[in-house]
């Protein structure tokens, strides 16, 4: 029991700590490459996918299907804030999981966010995602990705 709280509070804190790089931090790069902000702009983004990279992975590999389901939130979530965020590694994670998942719901749920992000501009401007994102009802924003994707299926275009 206490291997599986440490490796929930380990999961969790990955997470945490990619969430607050996600809303933006300045570091050290920042400083030290004041003198050439595009060089630092690319430093930072660098070392936050890096570090988003690695805890969606970390996430996803979880045994406990909750934080599994809460790392796909979080994909999406940081696709929807950092859209210029790709990572072969993520999407192959999210076809292992759309076809391995523990359950249904984590197979359903991986597949809804590779298809966010093999096809994000389907679901209109950021700033609407981000509105439908700040509500925080995960089961609610994974609804509104299904339907999007039903639609556009539904339809011509």
């Amino acid at each position: 029991m206490k291997t599986l709280n440490t490796t929930i509070i380990t999961v969790l804190m990955l997470i945490l700590s990619a969430g607050t790089l996600a809303t933006g931090t300045v570091s050290a790069a920042d400083t030290a490459n004041a003198n050439n902000p595009a060089e630092a702009i690319a430093e930072n983004d660098y070392q936050l996918f890096d570090k988003l990279e690695r805890s969606l992975l970390y996430g996803l590999q979880s045994e406990h299907t909750g934080v599994v389901e809460s790392v796909l939130f979080n994909a999406i979530e940081y696709k929807t804030l950092h859209p210029e965020f790709e990572s072969d590694a993520v999407e192959e994670k999210l076809v292992k999981t759309i076809n391995l998942g523990a359950t249904h719901t984590i197979r359903y749920k991986a597949y809804l966010a590779l298809s966010y992000y093999r096809n994000q501009d389907i679901f209109g401007p950021n700033e609407d995602v981000e509105v439908v994102l700040k509500t925080k009802d995960q089961n609610g924003f994974f609804r509104f990705i299904d339907d999007v994707i039903k639609y556009d299926q539904l339809t011509a275009r």
